[in-house]
């Protein structure tokens, strides 16, 4: 698809998540941290999936209240938890083992291996969402699968997070449910290492940094045109990912999003992101319904 932008409010892991999962902006930051509700009057994508049967699961290796991440899961709609606590409870790492935020990725991918192995058998379409962190600001996180191939800890910690990412999906591929899934690989953000680190001495100044998305195994149709040099924001992931389990959506935009397959001008092509950001910014009475 390219690379997408985040636009006001949404360059941060809970304003990703939310970005890309109801297709609005987080004006509030962490906003559910410290309650069980979060924007309780907003249609996200777990609440479409969820009237549908889907069984749904959030995956990932730190404590899950942080940033209210299991409150938004919980409240759209119904997402069984299985954060770093869950991985001591459930045995999957010792009780007193902690690196980093929680455990590493290598211990997650082998929980999300667990996990779809149990939810593709329990009859019901599934919809597993993890978060990774080893590449988490400030420096990313080494683990002992990790090469020391490049001159930062934080290269180290990307290439490491890539070959991990590639065998995971390779895993998934030669599994029985496989035909029937759509695999969404997306960042949540652009990276917070600072702009300064010798990281970025390669990229010219003008080079726009976008968030990274993949879709594998997508069940629509489109044309290969529409889907290539899109200029689009996080926002837009929301309708596409429904579109790529094979939702049509009347209209094909969601929120402040358009599903990219349609070839349907996003909101940044037809306005300009400085545009868009500005208007982010305004007080909304219907926004407000939300909370």
């Amino acid at each position: 698809m390219g690379g997408p932008v985040c636009l006001e409010a949404t360059a941060y892991t809970a304003g990703g998540l939310v970005a890309q999962t109801s297709a609005i902006n987080l004006k509030v930051m962490n906003s559910g941290a410290v309650s069980d509700s979060f924007l309780p009057n907003l249609t996200a994508l777990g609440d479409i999936l969820n009237k549908q049967g889907y069984n749904q699961m959030f995956l990932c290796g730190s404590d899950g209240d942080f940033a209210g991440r299991d409150a938004y899961f919980k409240t759209h709609k119904d997402y069984q938890i299985e954060d770093y606590k869950a991985a001591i409870k459930e045995g999957d790492i010792p009780k007193d083992y902690k690196v980093y935020w929680g455990h590493e990725d290598k211990v997650l991918y082998e929980r999300a291996k667990k996990n779809l192995k149990k939810l593709s058998k329990e009859g019901k379409p599934f919809n597993l969402t993890m978060l990774t962190v080893d590449t988490h600001f400030p420096n990313g996180y080494i683990c002992d699968l990790c090469e020391n191939k490049y001159d930062t800890t934080y290269g180290n910690a990307v290439a490491c997070a890539d070959r991990q990412v590639y065998d995971f999906v390779q895993w998934i591929k030669k599994q029985d449910f496989y035909e029937d899934t759509t695999i969404i690989i997306a960042g949540d953000h652009t990276s917070m290492v600072d702009t300064g680190s010798k990281f970025w001495k390669s990229l010219s100044n003008d080079y726009q940094r976008t968030v990274y998305n993949a879709i594998i195994n997508p069940q629509c149709a489109y044309k290969k045109k529409v889907t290539t040099k899109r200029k689009f924001s996080t926002m837009d992931m929301f309708p596409t990912t429904l579109a790529a389990l094979g939702v049509e959506i009347d209209g094909n935009k969601l929120g402040l999003g358009t599903n990219l397959f349609s070839g349907e001008e996003t909101l940044r092509e037809e306005l300009g992101a400085n545009y868009i950001n500005k208007e982010l910014k305004r007080n909304d009475k219907m926004y407000n319904q939300f909370y």
